[in-house]
């Protein structure tokens, strides 16, 4: 039996200011799995990494744009699919700062508005937002577009000037940008929204492009996740997707003898963006008593042959006869306290 927990957001990188230094969770037990596990590089994405199970093994980012249309119900067989999301952005004193649809909180009937704006201004290029799920919304493109674009993930809490389009269209798809903020600022949507002193969507961003995978395969570990590209995945691959357990115990009650599992964790993944180490160090302190500790015993007893934690940038790979290796000191066990 082996585990793969994908946590993205466990190790950040926070931007401090000078003087200023973060939280220390209190984790022992993550502390100790750390410190014992060898290191090798990581998938650099929760998408990428959940691809990777399925069998994808194309280079750079997956097309999570026709993979998530797949979840959400869209029919991403033909052409090209690029998420086109919400977002609300925030001048201050260090650029223009993004936040996705989660601080929008939009319905249904407010997302069909902005919609109906965009079609009749993009009619005569062919061009259709699609808003399926109020935090998902699409474009379907004939033709891949030849730019580069950030993951939305990226730009969440950042300045966006050095994350916008580049490649040889990146000056059409910024004017776009531009010109989609200009569109959306006057919508009688936005004035009402502005008027109960709700967040305005500012604008759209463009993201995950690409056309549907192809030979996609379910794994034969049973997949864990609520996240619409890991539903996208199975749904591609005619594979099965299981609810998030809500621990370690709660999954093992539930998996069949010898079963392995791959399990993502992204409560973590927008803390660093939005710099709320607050809420970090609590997500930590939580999955410590949820996961971390359980399977640190699971691993004693040997009940786990072995467990991997990939961060994003890094994979931390732990079997049983590890945990007593003393002499390893990797220098990230150091985040945490206990």
């Amino acid at each position: 039996m082996e585990l793969l927990l994908i946590v993205p957001g466990l190790l950040p990188g926070w931007d401090t200011l000078a003087g200023y230094a973060p939280p220390q969770p209190r984790a022992p037990m993550l502390r100790r799995l750390l410190a014992r596990a060898a290191v090798t590089a990581g998938d650099g994405s929760p998408e990428r990494a959940l691809a990777r199970v399925y069998g994808w093994h194309g280079d750079g980012e997956p097309p999570v744009a026709a993979i998530t249309a797949t979840a959400d119900g869209l029919d991403a067989g033909t052409g090209c699919w690029l998420r086109a999301d919400p977002v609300c952005l925030r001048p201050d004193l260090h650029g223009v700062r993004l936040y996705d649809a989660r601080a929008l909180a939009l319905d249904a009937a407010q997302s069909r508005a902005f919609a109906e704006a965009f079609d009749r201004t993009y009619a005569d290029d062919g061009l259709r937002l699609l808003t399926p799920a109020p935090t998902r919304w699409y474009l379907q493109l004939p033709q891949p577009p030849q730019v580069q674009l950030q993951p939305l993930a990226t730009a969440i809490g950042r300045d966006i000037r050095p994350l916008l389009p580049s490649g040889d269209e990146a000056r059409r798809w910024s004017a776009r940008l531009t010109e989609v903020q200009m569109l959306f600022y006057e919508l009688p949507a936005n004035l009402e929204r502005e008027a109960r002193r709700l967040p305005i969507v500012s604008g759209l961003w463009f993201w995950g492009s690409g056309g549907r995978p192809e030979g996609l395969r379910a794994p034969s570990a049973a997949v864990h996740a609520d996240e619409a590209c890991a539903r996208g995945l199975a749904r591609l691959a005619g594979g099965a997707i299981e609810p998030l357990p809500a621990g370690f115990a709660d999954w093992r009650e539930g998996a069949a003898a010898g079963e392995s599992a791959v399990v993502l964790l992204d409560a973590l993944r927008h803390c660093e963006g939005e710099q709320d180490a607050g809420g970090w160090q609590a997500g930590v302190e939580a999955l410590e008593a949820a996961w971390f500790a359980p399977l640190v015993q699971a691993l004693a007893r040997r009940e786990i042959a072995r467990l991997t934690l990939d961060t994003g940038a890094q994979r931390w790979s732990v079997r049983a006869g590890d945990l007593w290796k003393f002499w390893r000191r990797q220098p990230a066990a150091a985040c945490f306290s206990g």
